[in-house]
């Protein structure tokens, strides 16, 4: 039901947008293509054509200025999703989070931010039939696809983070950004959703003893969605990391799985297992690949090992579920990622192991490089 609340946003927006003939048509209007044509499944959207750049600086603009204006929002969200790209998200994300804007302002900018969350993966809700409930699989191609992939995948990251504070302020927009939180095909994170929380916490009290009886604990499906818990999960991923040892596909997958959460507690200790002269040099260079996924969810797939086997290889490869991070109890934070870059080349000067430093020095190579795609505070 809270989600056919946000429909029926986006459909008042819609029905008003009828009325915006007469006020002139949308500013993307000439520059409608440059989504549809211009969008890759790749990593890097390709340059825009110029006319694509002027509309990106007119919609930023009239984000900055619009007000409460029914009809207008209407027709600047439709220019919005056409166009695509950083420089349009990123006024829509001032918009939002800037508290003196008035309400259906920034109603609106949850409802042209989210556009850019749909993944190829992905089925939307049916136009007429709003009860349509795919299935779980549904592999049909999203009508708005081509605007989530006109941006870097990181961005997405910011637009998470974003929803997630107006989702705290109460009020219309903080119901309207909590709706789409519980509405998620992904799991809610456990402080938005006490049923969540009350698994987390019995699963982590089960875990320890669990760990202690098992080393292989981590590689039951329960844990996968402990580690998924912002609360609890990272106390509990940083724990199994103490005791993993070299399982070879297992620990890959222990990698893979164990990122989905950006906390300090985990960082910190996958950095102390990086230093650990006890441990086996391929724990330490896992553990090392797992901290390069938590500066930029582009290397999640990716390994210091990929670049030893083929020095051509990219950083990052075709990944459309590279977004799935969420800030944890103790959050990282925004600046974290590039402070994460410094003390990972600081560690490649240590006193470690050849392999441990080769693959510090490339995943803080990786990360650097992929971390150029716009200011400090994206997160």
């Amino acid at each position: 039901m809270i989600r056919h609340r946000v429909l029926m946003c986006a459909a008042a927006l819609a029905i008003a947008s009828e009325v915006r003939a007469q006020r002139g048509p949308p500013l993307g209007e000439r520059a409608s293509a440059c989504v549809v044509w211009e969008s890759v499944y790749g990593i890097l959207p390709p340059p825009k054509r110029p006319d694509c750049v002027l509309a990106d600086s007119m919609i930023a603009e009239r984000w900055r200025t619009i007000g409460a204006d029914s009809a207008e929002l209407a027709s600047l969200r439709s220019s919005t999703v056409r166009i695509g790209g950083a420089r349009p998200l990123r006024a829509v994300l001032r918009r939002l989070e800037d508290r003196r804007s008035p309400p259906l302002v920034r109603l609106a900018a949850i409802s042209a931010a989210v556009v850019y969350l749909a993944r190829s993966d992905q089925c939307g809700s049916g136009l007429l039939d709003t009860l349509h409930a795919p299935e779980w699989n549904c592999l049909e191609m999203h009508p708005m696809n081509p605007v989530a992939f006109s941006i870097e995948p990181i961005f997405r990251d910011s637009i998470r983070a974003r929803l997630r504070e107006a989702a705290s302020e109460g009020g219309a927009v903080g119901r309207a950004a909590a709706s789409f939180i519980s509405d998620s095909r992904e799991p809610v994170p456990e402080r938005w959703s006490e049923k969540r929380a009350e698994w987390c916490r019995r699963s982590a009290a089960a875990f320890a003893p669990a760990l202690r009886m098992s080393p292989q604990a981590f590689a039951v499906e329960e844990f996968w969605e402990l580690a998924r818990c912002t609360e609890s999960g990272p106390p509990m991923v940083a724990l199994a990391w103490r005791h993993v040892q070299d399982s070879g596909r297992t620990l890959m997958a222990f990698v893979r799985r164990t990122t989905m959460v950006r906390d300090r507690r985990l960082y910190s200790a996958l950095f102390a297992v990086a230093r650990d002269s006890s441990r086996p040099i391929v724990v330490r260079v896992a553990s090392l690949d797992a901290i390069g996924a938590l500066l930029h969810p582009s290397l999640r797939l990716f390994t210091a090992g990929d670049r030893r086997v083929n020095p051509t290889r990219p950083c990052s490869g075709l990944l459309f579920d590279e977004t799935v991070q969420e800030e944890g109890g103790d959050p990282m934070g925004p600046g974290s990622r590039r402070a994460g870059v410094v003390e990972l080349a600081r560690l490649a000067s240590e006193d470690v192991p050849r392999a441990v430093a080769d693959a510090a020095r490339v995943l803080a190579d990786c990360a650097r490089a992929l971390l150029e795609v716009g200011p400090p505070d994206w997160r």
